[in-house]
């Protein structure tokens, strides 16, 4: 086997780290969603906000908002009026939302980084030596081999 030199120990630690990095997104990227994922204004029943897939973040930060406002005006028409069911918006509580919202919010986190790391793995595929390259191939070919 050939000697690798310290650029090559650097590009395979950082190739690793790449990996790894990949790894974790990966098993984060399975989301779980409580709600039906349609939001819907009041009056514009024509109109709903797909959160699963909305990407600007002020919309969904603005959904939040909404439903904590509902949320607080609805205690209080509780106060002067007696009990009243539960709040919810759309059959689901403020929670659900909330934690829909949290969820899409990380998604959009975790296609940032993902981005990011590809990015990285294109300038480190740009510095792997011939050499390493040739070592890398053969890892590879023995790992399928199950050597």
């Amino acid at each position: 086997m050939a000697k690798r030199t310290s650029d090559d120990k650097q590009t395979v630690a950082l190739i690793d780290r790449v990996k790894a990095k990949k790894a974790e997104i990966s098993r984060l990227s399975k989301p779980t969603w409580k709600t039906n994922g349609s939001f819907t204004m009041p009056g514009q029943t024509s109109v709903s906000v797909p959160i699963r897939v909305e990407s600007d973040r002020q919309r969904l930060g603005m959904i939040i908002a909404f439903l904590i406002t509902m949320e607080t005006a609805y205690r209080e028409a509780q106060e002067r009026v007696g009990p009243l069911p539960p709040f919810t918006w759309g059959n689901s509580p403020v929670e659900d939302w909330t934690e829909d919202v949290k969820t899409r919010l990380s998604i959009l986190a975790l296609s940032e980084k993902q981005q990011e790391l590809a990015k990285l793995e294109s300038m480190l595929e740009g510095v792997i030596s011939p050499e390493l390259r040739r070592q890398m191939t053969l890892d590879e070919v023995e790992k399928k081999l199950g050597s």
